[in-house]
């Protein structure tokens, strides 16, 4: 469990700093966990949709993923902030911020349903931005005791852009996000995809705004090169996103069908 509060503690106290009790967290956290686990199934299959703010982690990874994994048998369990904003009461909904507001709160009911999917051998799809050390160690320790197969997808993109998408996002949307969330985000990217090269040993498929098929598909230790490459890429028009989609949602239906990629056996 040291591990799980070391992860907790940064939730507490990160940028995103929440002061609901732990009892009211944990609460909201059982509550959640006890609908969405239904019909979940157990292959032990952990799929990490990550990115900075304003990447495609919501609109292309995870739509692409689900649309995908529904011609399989697998019936993974949606683990994202998102999902646990709308139990927060800190801050009124209609706020432009409520997102921003409920971060910190939403990332530790995050964590305890987390848990509670580890604990309970669940296919999960963790749809998150790389976080500090002590979230991504957490994550790799249960991973790595309990023989789950990581498949990463991991979104590159300049920063200019993904600025651009979140000014898009709040237009649309009415949602804001804080300047230090963007540059948090960001910048703890390379950072954490160092240290899971040095201790992961999983699939990655590194995406990029500018192209229909994947820019690296292979091992998770040798993804950061491409990754860093197209973070630099500024001058690219951007494909249609429909394209994207489908693009992604053709790639990633190939691969759910096979068994050797599903569990880590081959790329």
């Amino acid at each position: 469990m040291e591990l799980f509060f070391d992860a907790y503690n940064f939730a507490k106290d990160s940028i995103w700093k929440d002061i609901s009790s732990d009892e009211y967290v944990f609460s909201c956290a059982k509550k959640i966990f006890s609908v969405q686990s239904k019909g979940c199934s157990k292959n032990k299959i952990l799929f990490r949709l990550t990115g900075q703010s304003g990447s495609g982690k919501t609109s292309q990874l995870f739509y692409a993923t689900k649309v995908a994994l529904e011609k399989t048998n697998i019936k993974p369990m949606h683990i994202a902030v998102r999902n646990y904003a709308t139990c927060f009461d800190g801050a009124s909904k209609q706020d432009a911020f409520f997102r921003e507001k409920s971060n910190g709160f939403a990332l530790k009911v995050l964590l305890w349903v987390l848990k509670m999917a580890f604990d309970a051998n669940l296919d999960i799809i963790l749809e998150i931005a790389l976080l500090d050390k002590k979230f991504e160690k957490y994550v790799l320790f249960e991973t790595k005791k309990r023989a789950y197969t990581q498949i990463f997808q991991i979104t590159s993109l300049n920063k200019l852009f993904s600025s651009t998408f979140i000014l898009k996002r709040e237009k649309q949307q009415k949602r804001k996000t804080n300047l230090s969330s963007e540059k948090y985000f960001y910048f703890t990217m390379k950072k954490s995809i160092k240290y899971l090269a040095r201790h992961a040993n999983c699939t990655c498929i590194v995406w990029s705004v500018f192209c229909l098929q994947p820019i690296y598909c292979g091992k998770i230790k040798k993804c950061l090169k491409s990754f860093k490459k197209y973070l630099k890429i500024i001058f690219l028009p951007v494909i249609d996103e429909d394209l994207l989609l489908k693009a992604k949602i053709n790639f990633l239906t190939k691969k759910f069908q096979d068994d050797n990629f599903l569990y880590g056996k081959y790329i």
